[in-house]
């Protein structure tokens, strides 16, 4: 007994010091992203060595600039990422949100050191000032503020402006802050004494963007006008007036020798000026979309560029040419399904394809092409026989997925496929459209039997009743409507006053309809009573997804404030609350006999969750250009061919590059492991 107990003791020594060996050897991998919506906002470090863009995704990143890789990520659960500024010092990070947030982070660490509220708007422009002793903040609130970053206050409100604040600009150590607003109007503000000193009348739409010189002489302006103006301070006059773009003037950035000028623009070009001849030196074209923000590196020698395409660009200020392209190869996924028990889980999104995944074996099994540019929703028939996918562009694909063979095309529905479920048997499929529709399609005769009309707003969500009599559909008109298949008529109507249905579904017994709406609100109807039972809030966000487990007693909730919550439905009480760092959650689904679910992301990730302890034990992902990869909690990982390049992984604050990595991380076997149980602290200890 006592030689079993020594065994024992020593094992876990082995094991212990393996893991702590692990821990402090083994670099952290994760995926190289990038933004999967419109950049907003870009800023560059003074050292010059970071990048930081934040946008429409409502994430903030961090790049190497050398080497153009993703090494850090911050996410606002609830809002998009306006603007993004790095601190004097470059120890801190501010960005602020459309909600009117303002947070701080501190870049060595990266935890949350200030969050700033005063604003009744989106934040539009952040500066530190006074060596990041004050913040400058402006909003579409008409107003400025200046915060006290020792005690986070409030120290002064700027007013005059008598729309949006667009754009601020000032020294580091300067006196001076200008600022250009939808009122048409610049204007020049004392930071000693915090009041206006001037206002400027140079253009004849909003100004959009604003730029000091180093020397706090010149000032460029850029608006909805397609103009630069450039005004001489120390004269008090314009310099020049130049038509600068086919399209808005989006944002204007001074060299800081104050020789140079850039700006993007609405049509796509970024344009480097002479700001003392006052014309165009060079056209730098690569962006797809709308350029939104640009900025010269300190030492004048790169450019910075951030755009709607999703993409961020660094370029040689001297040769005019693109040195790197700051972007991922993901996009968001819509949907999800699972097949055998949750061995198979099939994704789909912002791409043509739909991917299906083997669980055990950390990999991507096939594609199927749908066409559609964008597909919203997947169905998989019980029997696990059948597959619908539904597109933006309103068609709807039929698939054998025994064979993954397409068999029928549905045209009916004038734009978006927003949902769709099977019956029980198979043999039925009902779709919810954008056109506010809902089509009931004959699967063996491939035909449209008949559409459901009532609704005036587009389809959200729908679901069978257990019996396949009733139908339950959720609208942006702000109700829940249930149907009868026999009788083609709405029967009962749930009328929302705060929000709308975004999801639904029907518990096992047929008695009872829930709801997620975008009140943040998750509610229980009496489908036979006709009333509501109970509702409960818990997330900050939207809610997107739902699911029940298997055995009907726990829901989970998937919410675009970027957590799951799972909920005992007995009782009605949270038991596990699971945040996802990356992503608002568009997709979730209990799998294998409900001891994990999957999570489909905005990142464009799918992570499966452990149940129990609300750990991640796999996040999967594949890319535009065929590869796909699959990272697993223990650090190991399976990729594709050339899969392996969007993977990034990190020591401390290095990266190091992966395939110097990849005999000692690349395990395959290693994810049937995972989930078939085996102690994994033996595998590793051996």
């Amino acid at each position: 007994m006592e030689a079993r107990i020594n065994h024992f003791l020593f094992l876990l020594v082995v094991v212990f010091f393996v893991l702590s060996l692990r821990a402090q050897n083994t670099p952290e991998l994760y995926f190289h992203l990038g933004h999967t919506n419109k950049i907003t906002s870009v800023d560059i470090i003074k050292e010059g060595n970071l990048i930081a863009t934040g946008g429409w995704d409502n994430n903030v990143k961090i790049w190497d600039a050398q080497i153009g890789k993703e090494i850090l990520s911050f996410s606002d659960n609830n809002s998009w990422i306006t603007t993004v500024t790095f601190s004097y010092s470059g120890k801190f990070l501010a960005y602020g949100s459309e909600c009117g947030i303002i947070k701080i982070y501190d870049l060595k660490d990266g935890i949350e050191k200030r969050n700033l509220s005063g604003h009744g708007n989106g934040i539009t422009c952040l500066k530190f000032i006074k060596k990041d002793k004050y913040l400058v903040s402006s909003s579409k609130d008409n107003f400025i503020k200046i915060w006290d970053l020792s005690t986070g206050r409030e120290i002064a409100t700027l007013t005059g402006h008598s729309g949006p604040v667009w754009s601020t600009s000032a020294l580091d150590d300067g006196n001076l802050l200008v600022s250009g607003s939808g009122d048409k109007t610049i204007k020049l503000w004392d930071l000693n004494k915090f009041k206006e000193i001037k206002t400027l009348h140079l253009h004849n739409d909003e100004v959009l963007a604003v730029s000091l010189s180093e020397n706090e002489d010149v000032i460029a302006s850029g608006g909805k006008d397609n103009i630069i103006i450039l005004w001489d301070l120390n004269n008090e006059k314009i310099m020049h007036t130049i038509k600068a773009h086919n399209g808005w003037v989006l944002s204007v950035s001074f060299s800081s020798d104050g020789l140079k000028l850039v700006s993007g623009g609405a049509d796509k070009l970024i344009k480097i000026w002479d700001v003392k001849k006052g014309r165009d030196l060079e056209t730098l074209k690569g962006h797809k979309a709308w350029v939104s923000s640009v900025k010269f590196s300190y030492d004048n020698l790169k450019i910075v560029s951030g755009s709607w395409d999703y993409s961020a660009k660094i370029w040689d200020a001297n040769k005019a040419k693109e040195i790197a392209s700051l972007e991922g190869g993901t996009t968001s996924i819509n949907s999800l399904a699972s097949a055998q028990n949750g061995k198979i889980i099939i994704s789909a999104g912002k791409s043509q394809f739909i991917s299906i995944w083997e669980l055990k074996s950390g990999r991507l099994k096939n594609q199927l092409k749908a066409d559609s540019k964008t597909i919203l929703s997947l169905a998989l028939s019980d029997d696990g026989k059948l597959l619908a996918s539904g597109g933006k562009d309103g068609i709807i694909k039929l698939w054998n997925f025994e064979n993954q063979k397409e068999i029928a095309v549905f045209e009916g529905h004038s734009n978006d496929v927003n949902s769709l479920a099977f019956s029980k048997d198979g043999k039925i499929l009902i779709s919810g459209g954008g056109d506010n529709l809902i089509k009931v399609w004959d699967i063996e005769r491939k035909r449209e039997l008949y559409s459901l009309k009532g609704h005036s707003a587009p389809i959200t969500s729908l679901s069978f009743f257990p019996e396949d009599r009733y139908i339950v559909s959720g609208s942006e008109d702000n109700t829940l409507k249930v149907w009868s298949l026999l009788s083609m008529k709405e029967i009962k109507t749930f009328n929302f006053y705060d929000g709308y249905p975004l999801v639904v579904k029907v518990a096992d017994d047929g008695k009872n309809i829930i709801v997620g709406s975008t009140s943040n609100n998750i509610y229980i109807f009496d489908f036979i009573a006709g009333k509501e039972i109970v509702s409960f809030r818990d997330h900050t966000g939207w809610i997107t997804s739902l699911a029940v487990s298997k055995d009907g007693r726990f829901l989970a909730s998937g919410s675009k404030d970027k957590s799951v919550k799972i909920w005992n439905l007995s009782n009605v009480s949270k038991v596990k609350d699971i945040k996802i760092y990356n992503g608002g959650i568009n997709s979730i689904e209990f799998i294998d006999d409900d001891k994990y679910i999957a999570v489909a992301g905005m990142d464009g990730t799918l992570r499966i969750i452990d149940s129990n302890d609300g750990k991640e034990a796999i996040c999967f992902a594949d890319f535009l250009d065929g590869e796909w990869a699959a990272i697993s909690v223990y650090g190991f990982y399976n990729a594709s061919t050339k899969g392996e390049k969007w993977i990034n992984a990190k020591k401390g604050s290095n990266i190091v590059n992966i395939s110097e990595l990849k005999m000692s991380l690349y395990k395959p076997d290693f994810f049937k492991k995972i989930f078939d149980g085996q102690k994994i602290w033996e595998n590793l200890a051996n």
